[in-house]
């Protein structure tokens, strides 16, 4: 460095108050040309007078603060940094999430990984605001009831089940998933009626 910029720098440092260390730079600014100030305004830039207090702060007082979050709020905040994501994916936070909203621990609840508890918090959410937390688009069925007044559709527990021909087709609501029976030698069935538990389906031979 320059012997005669080190002995201002130097001077400046060793100024104790701070209204004479604004003095300075106000003086020093006031005798720049515009292209210094282009230089100054660029160096400005590179510098962030934010903190991340959250991000700064252990990670169990960190939890202590961020498990007071909304929980739509939860996986919108990981994206803020890397840091965050750790501390908004750990196994503290996600317990203690739990601990407020459920009443326990997520791992009693089958939520011990990220994705899951993010899952978790969306089916909540829109829970809460009375939205469906999933839809099913079936085929159309038009149930139609067969000479002695028995209709083949029955709905139980989140389950609707349907006859078609020789076949009993029970589909779950909560899990999305479709099941089919049928008789050994393929009987038409005339009527049913599904239970949590039990699927009983009549046959035209009984």
């Amino acid at each position: 460095m320059d012997p005669e910029v080190q002995g201002i720098l130097t001077r400046f440092k060793d100024l104790k108050s701070t209204s004479a260390r604004r003095a300075v730079y106000h003086l020093l600014l006031e005798q720049m040309h515009p292209y210094e100030w282009r230089d100054v305004r660029d160096r400005m830039n590179q510098v962030s007078f934010q903190k991340d207090i959250l991000g700064s702060l252990p990670t169990e007082v960190a939890v202590q603060i961020s498990r007071h979050l909304d929980l739509s709020e939860i996986h919108i905040f990981r994206r803020v940094s890397k840091r965050w994501n750790c501390l908004l994916s750990s196994t503290l936070f996600r317990d203690a999430v739990c601990l407020r909203y459920v009443g326990h621990n997520c791992r009693s609840v089958t939520l011990d990984s990220p994705d899951a508890f993010t899952r978790y918090a969306k089916q909540r959410i829109r829970l809460e605001r009375g939205q469906p937390i999933s839809k099913v688009i079936n085929r159309p069925y038009s149930p139609r009831s067969n000479a002695a007044g028995l209709v083949g559709l029955d709905f139980s527990h989140g389950s609707y089940a349907w006859i078609e021909d020789a076949m009993v087709y029970v589909h779950n609501l909560r899990l999305n998933t479709t099941q089919s029976f049928c008789t050994e030698n393929r009987d038409t069935f005339t009527a049913l009626r599904v239970s949590e538990s039990i699927i009983a389906a009549i046959t035209l031979h009984g």
